[in-house]
């Protein structure tokens, strides 16, 4: 008798490396900007696969009313890839969308909501805010190993004990980043640090020790009655900086579990890191997206405004001082 095959038998199809392709959270974008893209076709009776372009052109403009330009980007990128996967002409290749796209964002454009990157005088509040429950303990070490690690919220709950190594120093391996969606992998050290109230070290010991997690997912659930679950979202990431923020009198509402990335990032680059440095722990790949975080900070062009106006006074000094010193 032949032997069924399971879930866990069946080998991987083409298309299951296919959508392996795109991160998870790209695929859900997708899936969500197409289902909308779909059930405004139905609903004026034009065809969704394949569209005309002219038809992807008028569901922008009309979309334009309700989402942000930068969600219309995604909305385009979905009906490219359905279009590509269906092994259709890409509509959204056409000048016609393009030009449609174009004056949306020329019109509606607006920068990107930033949230406020957490300093370290800012994580220091935080840490201590925390206690020493259950759930400040595991909070305490999210913040001090997301932020000295510069990670992503989504790298942070993916951490698996089997990631990390303690000992004197913390050395994690970060399986797969936004920028390493082939899963080479990236290491990360943090060393044993002098003030034990910013120590990632000290920290994750502390609350690995705790709960007693020997394998699997670092930072999970606790409940009310301490008992710990499972692993935690990368919404809940978010929800802790959040919390933390508001108990020590922050802005909650300009924080988010990017703020500790950013925040990392930030507080190098006023310290003067040089940008390959700070690309060193936070992995870019894409040094002009660093150097948005560094001209965020300032300093540059500080030192710039500074180097500039204090030339003309000391200029201005010496021409004093000569002045001065004619009989």
């Amino acid at each position: 008798m032949q032997k069924q095959q399971t879930a866990l038998t069946i080998p991987p199809t083409a298309a299951d490396y296919a959508r392996a392709n795109r991160a998870p959270n790209t695929l859900r974008a997708y899936r969500a900007a197409w289902r909308a893209f779909a059930a405004w076709c139905a609903e004026h009776k034009r065809a969704a696969l394949p569209a005309d372009p002219l038809t992807v052109a008028d569901y922008l403009a009309a979309a334009a009313q309700h989402h942000k330009a930068s969600t219309l980007g995604i909305h385009v990128a979905a009906i490219a890839a359905a279009h590509r996967a269906a092994g259709h002409p890409n509509p959204a290749a056409d000048e016609r969308v393009k030009a449609t796209l174009a004056g949306i964002r020329r019109v509606h454009g607006q920068p990107p909501a930033q949230r406020q990157p957490l300093t370290l005088d800012d994580l220091r509040a935080l840490g201590r805010a925390c206690g020493d429950s259950l759930a400040g303990l595991r909070d305490r070490a999210l913040l001090l190993v997301g932020w000295a690690a510069a990670l992503r919220r989504s790298e942070i709950v993916a951490l698996d004990v089997e990631h990390v190594r303690l000992g004197d120093a913390l050395h994690i391996l970060i399986p797969r980043r936004k920028t390493d969606q082939e899963g080479r992998g990236t290491h990360v050290t943090i060393p044993r640090l002098a003030d034990p109230e910013l120590c990632p070290v000290r920290a994750l010991r502390a609350w690995l020790d705790a709960t007693g997690i020997r394998s699997g997912a670092i930072f999970r659930s606790v409940n009310r009655w301490g008992k710990v679950g499972k692993r935690l979202s990368a919404y809940d990431v978010a929800r802790v900086v959040k919390r933390r923020a508001k108990a020590v009198g922050l802005d909650a509402r300009m924080l988010a579990g990017h703020s500790l990335r950013a925040g990392f990032i930030t507080q190098a680059a006023l310290q003067g890191v040089d940008i390959l440095s700070i690309a060193e722990v936070s992995g870019h790949k894409d040094m002009d997206v660093l150097r948005r975080y560094v001209r965020a900070a300032g300093r540059i062009q500080a030192q710039v405004i500074t180097r500039v106006m204090d030339a003309e006074n000391a200029a201005g000094r010496a021409r004093l001082s000569r002045t001065s010193r004619r009989p």
